[in-house]
């Protein structure tokens, strides 16, 4: 066995998830379905189970966000809503579904919205989706291209500003 061990990381939806991630894993994934709100509701939540279990907040704080709001179609045909904490739902008009859940925009949108995210909930780590079976392959290439070159120095440089 690897010694250290590699981290274990636990993706956690709805509370008692969360809670879950909180004494067993090393961090919390934090889902890219659920609004801002409530997971800042959920950070606390975690937060709390940590101090139960006499566990330390974790060096990285990782958080998924997805790039392209196409997927939330794929998401609801999947069911992937009853996972949501209660009362919230992909049953929305766009510009509500958008809000405060994922990052769509030009590469400016971009960083303000994890900046954002890293302010509010303290993540540190992005794991962006961005592909899936089916989607155009030029479109994944220019996602990549626009992070490489436009989002991840515009963030370095706001980082190196401090």
């Amino acid at each position: 066995m690897q010694q250290p061990r590699p981290p274990i990381w636990f993706a956690a939806n709805n509370d008692a998830a969360v809670v879950r991630a909180a004494q067993l894993g090393d961090a919390w994934v934090i889902n890219p379905h659920a609004k801002l709100a409530v997971l800042e509701r959920q950070m606390g939540v975690y937060r709390q189970a940590l101090r139960d279990a006499g566990r330390p907040f974790p060096g990285e704080l990782p958080i998924i966000k997805e790039l392209y709001e196409a997927k939330y179609k794929a998401y609801a045909s999947w069911g992937q809503d009853k996972a949501l904490p209660e009362g919230d739902s992909f049953a929305h008009e766009f510009e509500e579904l958008v809000a405060h859940r994922f990052i769509v925009g030009d590469p400016d949108d971009a960083v303000r919205e994890i900046r954002r995210y890293a302010d509010r909930l303290g993540t540190n780590t992005f794991i962006f989706r961005i592909q899936w079976p089916g989607m155009e392959q030029a479109k994944v290439l220019r996602t990549i291209t626009l992070l490489a070159e436009r989002v991840f120095p515009a963030l370095d440089s706001q980082r190196a500003r401090g």
